[in-house]
Parts: structure tokens; C-alpha cells; sequence
């Protein structure tokens, strides 16, 4: 699915106008983790796997990603920047400083992505025209919940999504809400940094509330971060691109093939699903010239 932001601002030069495509990977999994700095920690990146239509589905203990059924996500926020707004992965609060606002929407922008594949979906918000420029980190914020639902065959068997959490072989897929509150554990580990993405660059996300500051490592109950409602995913990318006068429009794709669900070997190690939750997804936004 796309969304589309047509720019009608016109300045003095004429109208908005770019010319770019990359991928926009968030990988929402639990990870081993490392520091970063004092007061702040972030996890390590896994790509994942696909699942497999052929035994094993997953590895034992292990976990798999698929196609969703459902997959829904609110937006707060898009943006350019020319500077990292997090600093390499040490700044408390987000740094928009030299960051261009392209979507807003306060009370945030919802919609079922995987209803909308193939189709263009036009934001409900304000869609501004960047400064020209030259950009290298990309962002978005959004809600931290993910409503899904989905299954997969394996083997001749079809796994399904629970309101639960867990995965069933039997029934139809229901809809489960799936709040991502840490990135590693047993402390906060608020950070996602540097996932990598093949010939385009990084991805990184931080959890944060509502004034985009960063939950701290003792920001921490029962295994999840506090205080947190929201996700910044920000790219790094190897080749920045240009906004000039004649840049006309920018949209997001999502790309949920393989990408937005997730099932998981929780017992048993025996490479059968019994759990389930939201999974990575990826995308892309392509800017267009005139």
C-alpha cells in the first residue's frame, strides 16, 4: 500500500519536486543486547527468517515471519533530516534541529496497511513541502501498538493468529493487539540501532513518549520500558538524497510480504508455532521529480 502526499504547495521557484527510492525496514523483535550510553541501552539487530511452507516452519526455539492479514498502525509523523537526530544512538531526546516535517497528525494517522497492499492510501493530516536540500536521515513516528491477525501453512498444516498472543492449528485468525515495550531486557533497552539494509543503509528505532524522549535503563516494570507510547524508525542512508525547487511529491510504501507477522517456537523445541505477535516490516518512499 502507498501513501500518498501530493505536495500543491507551490514557492516562488515552482513546485515541490525529488527524486529518491529506499527501504524503510523496521525489525520489532527481542534481542541480545549491548550498551550505548549512560542512562540509555540498545538492543542488537536480527533480521529474522521467513517461514517455511515445508517442516521446519521455523527453527526449534526459534521464530519466522509471514505475510498479515491485518496490520495496523497510527502515525503521528514523517520527516527529512540532514543531521542524525539521535547522535549516533547516544541522545536522550530526538534533535529535530535540521529536520524537515513532511506528514503531521496529532492524534495520528490510523489504517489497515495490509487491506491497503496494492493501493494508494491518501494521509489525513498536514503534508508540508521539505526545504530544499540534501537529506540523509529519513523518520517516522508512530504509535508503538500494532494491531495483526494472519496465518501460515506448513507442511499441510495452517497455523492462526490468537486474540492472545499465541498461535492455534485449528479456528480462524483473530486479531491481537501487540505493544512493543523493549527492545532486550531484563532493564530498558529503548534503542534499535543500525539494522542494516542491503544497498541503501541502516535502519535504527528508539522507544519514546510523547515528547520523543527516550525511555532510560531504569525506566523499567515487569520486563517492559515505562513511560513509553510511541516508536521514531530513522534511517541512515549510504546515499542522501536532494529536495530541490522542482520536487513535486512524496509517498511511503509499505512492503508487508514476509515481513509483518510473526510466529514463534515458544515450547517445546519442536519448530511448531505456539506463539504470535507483530513482526518486521519494510518499505519504501519514493520522491518524484517534475
Amino acid at each position: 500500500m502507498k501513501l500518498s502526499m501530493r505536495q500543491n504547495l507551490v514557492q516562488q521557484q515552482g513546485e515541490f519536486k525529488m527524486k529518491y527510492s529506499g527501504y524503510f525496514l523496521l525489525l520489532l523483535m527481542i534481542f541480545s543486547s549491548d550498551y550505548a550510553a549512560a542512562g540509555v541501552l540498545n538492543g542488537t539487530a536480527d533480521n529474522g527468517t521467513a517461514c517455511s511452507s515445508s517442516s521446519p516452519m521455523m527453527a526449534a526455539d526459534g521464530s519466522c515471519r509471514a505475510t498479515p492479514s491485518k496490520y495496523v498502525v497510527t502515525i503521528y509523523e514523517m520527516g527529512v533530516c540532514t543531521e542524525d537526530p539521535f547522535n549516533g544512538h547516544t541522545n536522550v531526546t530526538m534533535d529535530k534541529a535540521s529536520c524537515s516535517v513532511v506528514f503531521q497528525n496529532s492524534t495520528g494517522f490510523t489504517n489497515d496497511y495490509a487491506a491497503s497492499i496494492g493501493t494508494a492510501v491518501a494521509m489525513t493530516g498536514t503534508s508540508s513541502r521539505p526545504a530544499n536540500g540534501t537529506y540523509k536521515y529519513p523518520y517516522m513516528i508512530m504509535k508503538n501498538e500494532f494491531t495483526v491477525n494472519g496465518s501460515f501453512t506448513s507442511n499441510g498444516t495452517t497455523y492462526y493468529s490468537t486474540g492472545s498472543g499465541s498461535a492455534a492449528s485449528s479456528g480462524t485468525a483473530a486479531e491481537y493487539t501487540d505493544t512493543l515495550q523493549n527492545f532486550g531486557g531484563p532493564k530498558c533497552f529503548s534503542g534499535y540501532p543500525d539494522a542494516p539494509i542491503a544497498g541503501v543503509g541502516t535502519i535504527s528505532a528508539y522507544l519514546v513518549n510523547a515528547s520523543l524522549v527516550r525511555a532510560d535503563e531504569d525506566d523499567v516494570s515487569s520486563g517492559n520500558c515505562t513511560g513509553i507510547d510511541r516508536m521514531v524508525g530513522m534511517m541512515n542512508l549510504d546515499t542522501p538524497f536532494t529536495i530541490s525547487e522542482n520536487t513535486v511529491e512524496f509517498s511511503y510504501s509499505f512492503i508487508l510480504t514476509d515481513f509483518g507477522i510473526q510466529f514463534f517456537d515458544e515450547s517445546g523445541s519442536d519448530s511448531v508455532p505456539d506463539g504470535f505477535g507483530s513482526g518486521p516490516f519494510s518499505g519504501k518512499f519514493t520522491i518524484v521529480d517534475r
